[in-house]
């Protein structure tokens, strides 16, 4: 049975007053719930992005060089830069 129109914006209303909940008082119900909500979509994404980066290897190769890349040009702990390094070694 397909999604309609009005089940996805009844979706994106709960969704909304759910994590309205980040703005109430920290401890409240509110607040937890939508903290716990939060937790959950990010467990879900988590899953998925694993999935994806299982099954499909372009997805995997886009990954691992976005990973390769910000590792080549990391400059924390006020280290050069590794392309300088790598120009001198």
């Amino acid at each position: 049975m397909p999604i309609t129109d009005a089940q996805k914006r009844a979706s994106q209303k709960y969704v909304r007053k759910v994590l309205a909940g980040l703005e109430s008082e920290m401890g409240s119900f509110e607040h937890a719930r939508a903290a716990n909500f939060m937790e959950k979509r990010r467990e879900y994404a988590r899953r998925a992005m694993k999935k994806s980066y299982d099954e499909n290897p372009d997805v995997r190769e886009r990954i691992i060089a976005r990973v390769k890349g910000a590792y080549y040009y990391d400059n924390s702990d006020g280290k050069y830069l590794l392309a300088v390094r790598r120009l001198f070694i």
